[in-house]
């Protein structure tokens, strides 16, 4: 028999705490916004392993933590798992960018998909949204 020991840890989300600056322009307000969201971004990929983050991700999202993880070779332009509880399953994929060729496969063959939003430009994004609808899960 196999012993899993798993231990608690503090969200590797980042907290948010922006607070907009009454004495300066909406307009300065907003390119501090865009600063901030880029830098919680940057901690969130930069600092912590992608096994850590999909944990979190998928823990967040119903998955239990016995599930199973197997690539999918025949995506070749990004790094796809198929995740599988045994209840539910999805694809996962923790790439900085998802290119036209892995979205346009995915809208072939419609599935649960998680990815990072910050990987999607607008196009991919909306694509996704339209064709998976509640199947897509971007964080």
């Amino acid at each position: 028999m196999e012993i899993i020991y798993l231990k608690n840890y503090k969200s590797h989300f980042p907290r948010v705490d922006f607070k907009p600056d009454p004495e300066i322009s909406d307009a300065e307000n907003l390119q501090r916004l865009e600063t901030y969201i880029t830098e919680k971004e940057a901690q969130l990929i930069g600092l912590f392993e992608p096994h850590e983050i999909r944990d979190e991700v998928l823990l967040k999202n119903g998955f239990r933590l016995n599930y199973r993880l197997q690539e999918q070779p025949q995506f070749t332009t990004n790094t796809l798992s198929l995740i599988d509880d045994g209840e539910k399953s999805a694809l996962i994929c923790l790439d900085n960018t998802l290119t036209h060729k892995t979205v346009d496969q995915l809208l072939q063959n419609p599935q649960a998909f998680i990815c990072l939003e910050r990987a999607l430009n607008t196009d991919a994004k909306w694509n996704l949204r339209q064709h998976l609808k509640h199947l897509f899960i971007a964080f």
